[in-house]
């Protein structure tokens, strides 16, 4: 409950995602580590791209592992302009990550992005 995100007007919570009424379709978590998620007591899964996926979001592409922001910042710009030309996530993930030396290997696709 209490993972955020820290955008330039305060903290995005999963609290204020779980009062969204329609979630977004896809989600790109550029962030390092923000598609981990961990096991509490009782089994529940929790993190960023868990609660994303839980309210109804398709498709996450999260980066699983450190991620330093000068080498983030081309890889997601080579896949967002792949996303805003039609290409479905994990293919746009696939053809970023063929470029990339070794930064791109620490993104994943999470879900189902067919007809996104």
């Amino acid at each position: 409950m209490f993972s955020a995100l820290q955008l330039a007007d305060g903290p995005l919570t999963v609290y204020d995602l779980e009062r969204l009424r329609v979630p977004p379709r896809l989600v790109v978590l550029a962030a390092c580590e923000s598609g981990r998620s961990v096991v509490r007591a009782g089994d529940e899964l929790l993190g960023l791209s868990t609660t994303f996926l839980s309210l109804g979001t398709r498709c996450v592409v999260a980066s699983m592992v450190p991620v330093p922001d000068a080498h983030a910042r081309p890889l997601m710009t080579a896949l967002h302009q792949r996303l805003a030309a039609g290409l479905p996530a994990a293919t746009a993930l696939a053809l970023t990550q063929e470029g990339d030396d070794v930064t791109g290997a620490g993104f994943v696709c999470i879900g189902a992005d067919a007809g996104l």
